[in-house]
């Protein structure tokens, strides 16, 4: 029997402002502590969040919670940049065509669900959208609400991550779905005699522990996001993961269970290539909200 363990060394965890954990697990792997650029992008976001919101001065004031409100701020930038769009739909148009559509129709309805008592927050979004305004309630709001795996996906892409889907995806979001890929989850997911369904295990496998090493992880949880910290494999099978709970106060690894089939891991590797495109057009962004460039609306980035 051959065994191999698979860790991606050097993670620095990240607590999770509430209901903060994908934007908490992003940076898990974007690693803006390790990464000079990465920081500069962050670092600048809050600059242009505290200019506009002075009573989000606390929240700033610790680095773990403003690299996360940096991290929302750019994501709200980048769902309304037509240069943003353009640049990703001609960078790879299978993975990215229409996503800021979709980011944005699951925005409105998620800010305005969790907002219902107070009925100001769709003209926000309206006038957001329209003009291009980035209010404090809007931001502050929109760091706390849960976010997709399509909002994570631009997101990553700021820092040259590109989404890498898995072919045999059963979801159709590129994910590699728990409950089928589990060593001991065969009379659950793959009935006897399923000849398609043992391939398909078999190519989850392989797709995982070739692509490890260069990719960060997104771990979905049915209702929670955390990152893959660490994964063991024997004879080609995967037989435990382990990640941060970015929900946790420390940086204790827990077990993922493969045979819970509400558990989805999405894969991004990192692109040089996407990182040289993205980083002039997020600056440009940052920039234009700090300097005051342009009037809302009137900038084409």
């Amino acid at each position: 029997m051959t065994s191999r363990v698979h860790v991606h060394d050097g993670m620095v965890h990240y607590h999770q402002m509430r209901s903060a954990c994908g934007l908490a697990s992003a940076l898990m792997i974007a690693q803006p502590r390790e990464n000079a650029e990465t920081l500069k992008l962050l670092e600048l976001a809050s600059v242009n969040i505290l200019t506009s919101c002075r009573g989000m001065k606390i929240l700033l004031g610790t680095e773990t919670t403003r690299h996360q409100l940096g991290a929302a701020y750019i994501l709200l930038k980048m769902a309304i940049s037509d240069g943003i769009g353009s640049m990703l739909t001609k960078h790879n148009r299978q993975i990215y065509e229409d996503i800021q559509a979709v980011i944005l129709h699951e925005m409105r309805a998620r800010l305005c669900m969790k907002s219902k008592k107070d009925t100001s927050m769709a003209s926000i979004m309206d006038d957001y959208v329209d003009n291009r305004n980035l209010p404090c309630k809007l931001i502050e709001t929109y760091t706390t609400v849960m976010k997709s795996n399509v909002e994570l996906k631009l997101l990553l892409a700021a820092f040259g991550f590109q989404s890498l889907p898995f072919p045999g995806s059963r979801d159709g979001t590129g994910s590699v779905v728990f409950g089928f890929i589990g060593r001991n989850s065969r009379a659950r997911s793959v009935p006897a005699g399923d000849s398609t369904g043992k391939a398909v295990q078999a190519d989850a496998w392989h797709f995982m522990t070739s692509n490890f090493d260069e990719c960060g992880i997104l771990a979905w949880q049915g209702s929670h996001w955390s990152v893959v910290k660490r994964m063991h494999e024997s004879d080609g099978r995967v037989d435990a993961i382990f990640c941060l709970d970015p929900g946790s106060t420390s940086a204790r690894e827990a077990r993922l269970d493969s045979r819970d089939p509400s558990t989805c891991l999405y894969f991004f590797k990192k692109n040089p290539a996407l990182l040289e495109q993205m980083r002039p057009l997020v600056e440009a962004l940052l920039e234009i909200a700090e300097n005051e460039k342009s009037e809302p609306g009137s900038s084409e980035v």
